[in-house]
């Protein structure tokens, strides 16, 4: 049977790739505790401890608000980052503090689009 003329269909059978999924909404929030981070690592170290764990619990609840790694069966942490779970999230952001935040926030629409 022959195809009628047009571009061609979309290699996901929801034709969803690349889009971008109604519903999203930036967390305020999170850029606002990204901030916030300038003020112990400048000023006050011993608040440090505290924005750390309010840091990767925020980003758990965030992550998990997202669906973050739900598409995807196996979580890969040196490939894509889409496929992390909210508990990596969390446990790379105890670590990695606010570097780990920047990488989420600047990523944290493609994550939500793979991924819902």
């Amino acid at each position: 049977m022959a195809r009628a003329p047009g571009p061609e269909p979309s290699p996901n059978p929801d034709g969803t790739a690349g889009r971008d999924h109604p519903g999203y909404r930036e967390n305020i929030l999170l850029i606002l505790l990204a901030l916030v981070w300038l003020l112990p690592i400048a000023y006050q170290r011993e608040l440090l401890p505290i924005f750390i764990i309010l840091s990767a619990a925020a980003m758990y609840c965030d992550a998990q608000n997202i669906r973050a790694g739900s598409s995807f069966e196996k979580e890969t942490f040196l490939g894509d980052i889409v496929t992390w779970r909210p508990i990596s999230w969390g446990a790379v952001t105890a670590v990695g503090g606010v570097i780990t935040m920047a990488i989420y926030l600047f990523h944290r629409k493609e994550i939500y689009n793979a991924n819902n």
